[in-house]
């Protein structure tokens, strides 16, 4: 998500209007539900809420809970530029009331009702890794994603005053504010996700709407990727279902633009991966996507119009799909591209990833979403050449 290099050429946006020597991606039918089983099983900090028994152990739980060591290894910092002190650690420890865990853990089910942040502690207070990352603002360590609407997840504790919930979902584990929350059923759920027919947002950004009438103004947007039940059509909208407080069950009908939603998933194509990411350049860079995107984001919103839910994060996507190249390999890097899938091709660094959209002339070009480079700030996607990366490429895979 964010390169600090020191060695290659400046890596700067690239014009839009160049020929891509884009290979053949055969158009292909995918199980997907094989595909995302696969997933799963290979990310164990993803889980499917409707999968989960009625209780988890103690012990299970108290795993998801340990991904955020308290306090961090690490020093981190105030938006002040001051060290978090070990006084915040301890305040938060009480407040997780992690002392009152029973044995065996009720789950119980939620969907998101705003768009939230979902948060490494149960705290809106933003950490920093460094001075200089406080002063910048960029980079709070505490956010782990912002989380759209209509996104299920399965509570498994609460803070000690209720405020907040411990969720587990196809994001990391982590702590959601209860308001962002509405309790439901499992059966309730189970008809909300598997609602047949279904929307999925193309477009970054799709405003949502709570009448169809000209002049109404957006509630809030939903990123691309976004799944919603369809409850039909009205002029130039789809009628859409979203989760909302004091409803029984508990959601309601809005509207979002038609123009910016399919009809069911995309096909599983590389061209359709590619021009979902081009419809995101110049989009802001955006840590945990508060406000744009980062780069696991990126990749994760274009393959979920397709119905293929990767992580979060792109050490996990790294171990998503097949191994096409490492640097241990007799082939070299070039070589490899030259046969590769453009869209469904991925190229990971440390701590980042790109999309593989093909050649232009014996230039290998890739988009992402590019914090800053050499020092320079980029702050937005962008299409770059493979080149100035090129060193640092530490796996290539493709998806599925």
């Amino acid at each position: 998500m964010i390169l600090r290099g020191k060695g290659g050429r400046k890596a700067g946006p690239f014009p839009l209007l160049f020929l891509l020597t884009i290979l053949a991606s055969t158009a292909r039918g995918i199980d997907l539900q094989k595909v995302n089983n696969r997933i799963l099983t290979l990310t164990p900090l993803m889980t499917d809420p409707l999968r989960l028994p009625p209780f988890l152990n103690r012990s299970v739980l108290k795993i998801f809970l340990s991904v955020e060591n308290l306090p961090p290894l690490q020093p981190r910092y105030f938006r002040d530029g001051s060290q978090v002190p070990t006084a915040f650690y301890k305040k938060i420890q009480q407040t997780m009331a992690l002392n009152e865990i029973r044995p065996r853990v009720h789950v119980s089910f939620a969907l998101v009702v705003k768009p939230t942040s979902l948060r490494g502690l149960p705290s809106y207070k933003p950490t920093y890794e460094s001075p200089e990352e406080a002063r910048e603002g960029d980079l709070d360590r505490n956010l782990y994603s912002v989380i759209p609407p209509g996104t299920p997840v399965a509570i498994v504790h609460t803070t000690g005053d209720e405020k907040w919930a411990f969720v587990l979902s196809t994001y990391n584990p982590g702590w959601i504010p209860v308001k962002d929350l509405v309790s439901l059923s499992h059966r309730e759920l189970q008809a909300y996700v598997n609602h047949s027919p279904f929307v999925v947002i193309t477009a970054p950004h799709s405003p949502v709407f709570s009448s169809p009438l000209e002049g109404s103004i957006p509630l809030f947007t939903l990123p691309m990727g976004t799944r919603l039940p369809l409850k039909g059509t009205q002029k130039r909208f789809y009628r859409v279902l979203l989760p909302s407080h004091h409803t029984s069950p508990p959601w309601r009908a809005f509207y979002i633009p038609r123009r910016l939603a399919a009809r069911g998933y995309l096909p599983f194509q590389g061209e359709t991966l590619i021009n979902l990411a081009t419809n995101l350049l110049g989009e802001t860079y955006s840590w945990g996507g508060k406000g744009g995107v980062d780069c696991s984001l990126l990749v994760r919103e274009i393959f979920a119009t397709t119905g293929i839910i990767l992580p979060r994060n792109s050490s996990q996507q790294a171990e998503i799909g097949k191994t096409l190249w490492t640097p241990s390999h007799s082939e070299s890097l070039e070589e490899v591209l030259q046969e590769a899938s453009p869209g469904k091709t991925l190229l990971f660094l440390q701590g980042h990833v790109m999309v593989y959209v093909g050649q232009e002339g014996s230039k290998f070009k890739v988009i992402h979403s590019l914090y800053s480079w050499q020092g320079k700030e980029i702050k937005r996607v962008v299409i770059t050449s493979l080149e100035p990366f090129k060193t640092r490429v530490v796996k290539v895979t493709t998806i599925p």
